[in-house]
């Protein structure tokens, strides 16, 4: 989500209403698909573009990782901050496709670089989400730093129950016009807010009766801006005139790519309706008309987000034409104008996402689009991918990176569930150390990514779909066992996605992989059945 931190596409346009994607790629024969609506299901087994297993990377350090290892990737994440490695990576790979990034729905501030917030100061506070919030009891002049204001709290009745709502609370930021605040302390017998002035936005004087409210924030030091239609108006360019933030926003993405060496680009935070991040704490509530009023259903808010999403993806998309890659981050389901969702942090420790079972986010149905609809059902080239994390947590400060210690070991099993789970399809996969930083923590290199250093690529294609391995197969013949297979030219991929071992079964005999990281599973011994443990997966080769 955060940091702080061999395929080649060409796009032909045939006639008006006609476009067909071409892939060029070491064989001789292109394939040509038509994405003929957002049903459509595009090239539904894959025998061309990169070989498999197919790798992607978020946010690598061009200054102090070796090009030669970024290089190694499918395609990669840098974003504009590191344009300049652009050229030397093509030169090793010429072949990978290189993304910026920019970010639907938050903007980063840093208290301690002025020059580093810019963009965020040409925001027009309209724009800005925030909670419900109140007003200004008196004038207040540019230094005041008690601020009198008409509530601390307001009632909430939700199913009958009657419930106060914090407005305010400390540590919190707020907005008052165009000026925002760091709030120290909430008087609550006396509706007193004390404060430190021109945080981040300037100090300003402001008349009594000014709206002040809190900023919405999911992530330290960032505010979300209102991705919904019911954004209030305003101008940031007067050359365009009045309008909400995703119309500008589409204007900010494609001017990122107007550099022609980038592939196209993320759009980070991409996701559906809100509503779920209230979370009574640092989220009390949505005001996404401010109005301060408490609302005690947001499904429209929730609607009118989506609104929201789908008007800036079609936008941008209008904005850089169809021969750039838009790809999203768990985002919203709209395979007609992306190039593919990216399913993050999936799968988390327990083998699912959340609430969500790996079945459901998998196989589906899934609210947002299972993986197998995404890596079928998105434009071409379709960079659909699972990242794994190693470490699922959410800092809640600066990263202790495990990665940089000398003892550390990674996840094997946690990693090959993610790996086979992406070759159940045609998508990417990338195992990372954590959300914050992403590839910059440190590029992980695994025996399964090359077939322990004999060569990128080495499964070759799909010979079909995945399919659940027949009760004949395993030790049972009832029961619920979620067990998985792909066949390649020159492997199976097997998952085992049930909280049980099992012992499969195969068609014949295979080679496992011969390799040094994990010996007890990739001995390069000869088989012709496997028990996984559970929540795992393994990739044989065919001998």
């Amino acid at each position: 989500m955060k940091i702080r931190n061999p395929g080649k596409w060409t796009f032909l346009l045939e006639a008006v209403t006609t476009v067909f994607l071409v892939l060029e790629t070491g064989c001789s024969n292109p394939v040509i698909v038509t994405p003929t609506s957002a049903s459509a299901t595009v090239s539904p087994i894959a025998r061309s573009g990169p070989l498999f297993p197919r790798l992607g990377m978020w946010w690598p350090d061009g200054w102090h990782q070796p090009m030669d290892q970024i290089a190694r990737y499918d395609w990669v994440i840098l974003g504009d901050y590191q344009s300049q490695f652009i050229d030397p990576l093509r030169a090793i790979n010429p072949n990978i496709i290189l993304l910026t990034d920019t970010d639907a729905l938050e903007l980063h501030y840093y208290p301690n670089d002025p020059a580093g917030n810019q963009d965020i100061l040409k925001i027009p506070y309209q724009w800005f989400l925030t909670q419900v919030g109140s007003t200004l009891r008196t004038d207040i002049d540019s230094a005041q730093t008690s601020l009198p204001v008409s509530d601390v709290t307001l009632s909430s009745s939700q199913k009958g129950d009657q419930k106060k709502v914090d407005l305010f609370r400390p540590g919190d930021t707020a907005l008052i016009e165009n000026e925002s605040v760091y709030i120290k302390s909430v008087d609550g017998a006396n509706n007193i807010l004390t404060v430190e002035r021109g945080y981040i936005r300037p100090a300003a004087a402001h008349k009594a009766g000014a709206r002040i409210a809190a900023h919405v924030s999911t992530w330290p030091h960032t505010w979300m801006l209102n991705v919904s239609t019911l954004s209030p108006k305003a101008v940031a360019d007067p050359s365009v005139g009045p309008e909400i933030w995703p119309q500008y926003n589409a204007r900010v993405g494609a001017r990122l790519l107007a550099d022609p060496r980038w592939s196209g680009i993320l759009v980070d935070r991409s996701e559906t309706g809100q509503s779920r991040y209230i979370d009574g704490d640092l989220i009390r509530s949505f005001d996404p008309d401010q109005s301060n009023r408490l609302l005690s259903d947001y499904s429209k808010f929730d609607s009118t987000w989506n609104d929201g999403l789908l008007l800036y993806l079609k936008d941008l998309r209008a904005s850089i034409g169809l021969n750039r890659i838009i790809y999203l981050n768990w985002g919203i389901e709209d395979y007609s104008v992306v190039n593919g969702d990216n399913f993050e942090g999936f799968p988390d420790d327990a083998g699912g996402s959340g609430d969500n079972s790996w079945q459901s986010v998998v196989i589906g149905p899934y609210h947002r689009g299972s993986y197998f609809d995404w890596a079928s059902k998105a434009l071409q080239p379709n960079l659909s991918m699972i990242e794994t994390y190693e470490d699922n947590s959410i800092p809640s400060g600066e990263y202790d990176n495990p990665c940089a210690k000398p003892a550390f070991t990674p996840n094997y099993r946690k990693m090959r569930f993610g790996l086979t789970t992406a070759l159940l399809n045609d998508g990417y996969f990338s195992y990372e150390m954590n959300t914050d930083g992403h590839g910059s923590l440190c590029l992980m290199w695994f025996d399964e990514y090359d077939n322990a250093g004999a060569g990128r690529g080495y499964l070759g294609y799909p010979l079909g779909q995945a399919f659940q391995v027949k009760p004949d197969r395993l030790p049972i013949q009832k029961g619920s066992l979620d067990v998985w297979e792909r066949d390649y030219d020159k492997g199976i991929v097997l998952v085992n996605a049930s909280s049980s071992s099992v012992t499969i079964s195969l068609s014949g005999s295979f080679r496992k992989i011969k390799g040094g990281q994990a010996p007890s599973v990739n001995d390069g011994s000869l088989v012709n059945q496997v028990t996984l443990p559970a929540v795992d997966g393994i990739i044989l080769l065919r001998p």
